[in-house]
Parts: structure tokens; sequence; C-alpha cells
């Protein structure tokens, strides 16, 4: 690692371990730690990221066959509605807790020590198909009405502000009882026009964000 990396490994480790995501272990496996550069959205600057890599484990795991919903279901969902907004979870990955008996599966190796995750880390081959599986359980009385979700991102739809207000707070108390959380600062609520996924959608229609368009635009 370099200096940058070892100090960004050890403010990770200690967020992880601050939260309760992970902790100590003495399993007798564990996978290796990694450091890489990660492109935030719509910036082009460049952040660290610690992957875990967790290749060995999930060349063993069965993962659950629970599909993610097809984009373009999602699109064909939102004609007439007029107002929109975006839940993003903090660290969706992590909301869902790992079963004791199976943390020990999940040890990795630091410069700090080895440790095990307490929440769903990411990386396992079953984790996105889990996380949605929870996610479609818990909003099930509202999906296709008016709430749409992939993954840990969460659209809310609907053709007048005040039944906006209305689903919103469904999803709100929703997540709350299952102790699902925003991370606030990436929400936008009752907008006309927000970029969901890889789409720019208004009550106008639908387009690729201009961010993606910039990408295509840029390439040698």
């Amino acid at each position: 690692m370099t200096p940058q990396q070892l100090q960004f490994h050890k403010q990770e480790i200690a967020k992880l371990l601050a939260n309760g995501w992970i902790g100590p272990t003495y399993s007798p496996i564990c996978a290796r730690t990694i450091m890489v550069d990660n492109r935030s959205d719509g910036t082009g600057e460049r952040k660290m990221r610690m992957v875990v890599n967790y290749r060995e484990l999930n060349a063993l795991t069965i993962a659950p066959d629970f599909p993610l919903p097809p984009i373009q279901t999602i699109l064909e969902m939102l004609g007439g509605a007029q107002y929109f907004s975006t839940l993003d979870l903090e660290s969706g990955f992590h909301q869902i807790r790992m079963a004791k008996e199976d943390r020990w599966k999940t040890a990795f190796r630091s410069v700090m020590g080895l440790f095990e995750y307490k929440a769903m880390p990411f990386g396992l081959k079953g984790a996105p198909a889990t996380l949605q599986a929870n996610i479609n359980a818990y909003l099930q009385p509202l999906l296709g009405q008016g709430v749409i979700a992939h993954l840990d991102d969460v659209l809310i739809y609907s053709p007048d502000l005040p039944s906006h207000v209305t689903l919103l707070q469904q999803v709100q108390h929703i997540f709350l009882d299952q102790q699902f959380y925003p991370k606030f600062s990436s929400c936008k609520f009752a907008k006309r026009e927000l970029t969901y996924l890889v789409y720019t959608i208004s009550a106008e229609g639908i387009k690729p964000a201009a961010d993606k368009i910039q990408a295509i635009k840029a390439w040698p």
C-alpha cells in the first residue's frame, strides 16, 4: 500500500468498527483486502475504496435466485407521473445483518488485525439478491403503486403532490420499522425532474442522464 492507501485503510477499519459493521475474529479462513480507485458520480473525481476479495468464498456459494427488476419495466411504470423522489440507503448492503453462525466466513485480514463482518458486506455473491429480496418484502404493498426499488435506490413517483407526500410518509414509516436508514444527503424530494439509475426522468419523458452522454462523447 502507498502511504495514502494505508491511511485510508486505517480510517475505513475504524469507521466499520465504530458503526458496528465488523468485529475482531478468530476465523480459520480469511480473504484479502485491496484498495481501488472509485469514480464518484458525475464529478470525475477519483476516490479510494477498500474491497474485500471474496472470490474463493463466492466460488463455494449458492446464491439466492432473486432477480433485480428490469430497468425497462421500471421506466414503463412512470407514465403520468409529475413528482419524483429518490431515497438512497446509507451503505445499503450493511443494513442487512449477518447471521451470527455465518460471520466467520466473511473474515478478512487487515494491517490492523483479523476481522469479520456483522453486517452484510459488498462483494458477497448473494448480497445483491439478498438486499433486493428484503427491500421488496418490506415495500411489497407499495411496489408498482408509486414506489420502485432497485437495490438500495428507491424511486417514489406520483401524479400530484398530496399523494406524493403520502407515499413518502408510508415509505419512511416502513424503513423506520425495519431499521433501514436513508442517506438524506443523497436523497431528492418532490422533484419535477431528477436522475434515477442512468436516466433523467420527468413529466415530459425519459432520457439518458447527461453525465452518461458526456462520457460517451468524451470517449476517444
